[in-house]
């Protein structure tokens, strides 16, 4: 059984980091989390909280909201396992969107492999071959998140 992260603690968590290092940019994941994993929905649930509160309260003026969501875009099985194939469909289909979609590239690849290495309790036989397959070592796209 999978346990789903406190949202509100979720909440806290991010909050505390976005004063700390007052980005303009969170990427997170969307409701669906690549790959259905509670804790990656958990993430989702918890920056779209922070956004509704931002519209929703005075806050809107502190250094710290003034940051723009963009989250991941879950894809289908097939395409999840196209590797670079993927590449030029996503570029493909973000220069079609009109702008509600932008895809990016990974420059270095190799570099997505030695990151996931380094957690080793995560670095198993299957989660070799997702991250060599997968098309989120190669591209990946985004959307814009807007409060719920």
């Amino acid at each position: 059984m999978q346990s789903f992260w406190d949202i509100n603690r979720v909440v806290s968590l991010v909050e505390s980091k976005l004063t700390s290092f007052n980005p303009d940019m969170v990427i997170t994941f969307d409701s669906y989390g690549v790959s259905g994993h509670s804790n990656h929905r958990a993430v989702h649930l918890g920056i779209q909280r922070l956004i509704q509160r931002r519209m929703c309260t005075a806050e809107s003026t502190t250094h710290a909201t003034h940051w723009r969501a963009w989250q991941l875009v879950s894809t289908s099985v097939l395409q999840k396992f196209l590797g670079p194939v993927s590449v030029p469909m996503a570029l493909w289909e973000a220069a079609r969107s009109g702008g509600w979609l932008e895809a990016f590239t990974v420059a270095a690849p190799l570099d997505v492999v030695h990151a996931m290495a380094c957690h080793r309790s995560q670095w198993v036989w299957f989660r070799k071959l997702f991250v060599l397959f997968s098309r989120y070592t190669y591209v990946n796209t985004l959307v814009p998140m807007h409060p719920p």
